[in-house]
């Protein structure tokens, strides 16, 4: 056999055994996760996105500890300064209950299917590693304007048009989480703003509502700020034993 023919072989080799493992990593990557808990196959009309599983993290040994990063109620969040996202997973893996009655969990899988509405947050993608009974979700949101950034004279001027009268950040909160938990929209005259809450009530389930100024931010698009509510849903506890 020449020296050409032993060099052909072996391309092909490379190029079968790169197929394959190519196709091992797709089943590994986009395998989706579906229980009667929860369920994440809500991506499936959203060819921008797909919801993955990785069994990459091991919770045999004990608790793991997360990296040290910027934290608050939910989880810990974390970007780079040039970045155009954020990064947001739960302090601690939950078990399969404990995803099922996550808030912030609950809210993304809503949001992932109202990309259309402004007033949700753009998600760019979701990854949920599973080791042994323990998911770890990982959320990509796109990186928004804390209400504390934005001029007060800015924020009164935005508030009297979405809602139609003039009101402080605590009472666009107050306003908005009396919609979804009441389902009354008539104190919301931006159309988009009051579809979204249509929305959250109708999808609220077992959640309270729990939405103070801090759970809304703001994207600056078209030249002017738009309201994006972000965590809306107060997530379920689970009593030790």
């Amino acid at each position: 056999m020449s020296s050409s023919e032993c060099q052909e072989i072996l391309n092909t080799l490379k190029s079968y055994l790169k197929m394959k493992i190519q196709s091992i990593l797709e089943n590994i990557r986009f395998k989706e996760i579906k229980s009667g808990k929860f369920n994440l196959d809500v991506a499936t009309s959203n060819s921008y996105n797909r919801i993955q599983t990785q069994n990459d993290f091991d919770m045999s040994g004990g608790t793991t500890k997360a990296p040290k990063k910027p934290s608050g109620a939910f989880g810990f969040v974390s970007s780079k300064p040039d970045s155009q996202e954020v990064t947001k997973q739960p302090h601690t893996p939950e078990t399969e209950d404990e995803l099922g009655d996550d808030g912030f969990h609950h809210f993304i899988t809503v949001a992932i299917q109202h990309q259309d509405n402004p007033v949700f947050p753009k998600i760019h993608d979701v990854v949920v590693k599973k080791g042994g009974e323990h998911y770890l979700p990982h959320y990509k949101i796109e990186k928004l304007i804390s209400t504390n950034k934005i001029p007060k004279e800015i924020l009164d001027s935005l508030f009297e048009r979405l809602f139609g009268t003039k009101k402080t950040k605590i009472q666009a909160a107050a306003t908005l989480e009396h919609a979804i938990q009441s389902n009354k929209f008539d104190g919301i005259a931006d159309e988009h703003l009051k579809h979204a809450c249509q929305i959250l009530a109708a999808n609220k389930g077992n959640f309270n509502i729990d939405l103070h100024f801090n759970n809304f931010m703001f994207r600056f698009a078209g030249g002017s700020y738009q309201l994006v509510i972000i965590d809306p849903f107060l997530s379920n506890l689970h009593p030790e034993d």
